[in-house]
């Protein structure tokens, strides 16, 4: 354990994000959560509104 505490970290490589390559922890964070963002964000073009409207009104009944 002791050893571990003693050694300087290596710096992590950069990763590439959608504005390209990033080297700093805060660029870092930020190309995550902007990839975060992309992957979690709703996706509508094939909804049935119909469907979606059907849905809501037994839900609320």
């Amino acid at each position: 354990m002791s050893k571990a505490l003693r050694n300087d970290r290596k710096p992590l490589p950069p990763i590439h994000g959608a504005r390209g390559l990033v080297f700093t922890d805060i660029e870092k964070a930020e190309a995550f959560a902007d990839s975060l963002e992309l992957q979690c964000r709703a996706n509508f073009e094939d909804v049935d509104l119909d469907h979606v409207e059907e849905i809501e009104d037994f839900a609320d009944a």
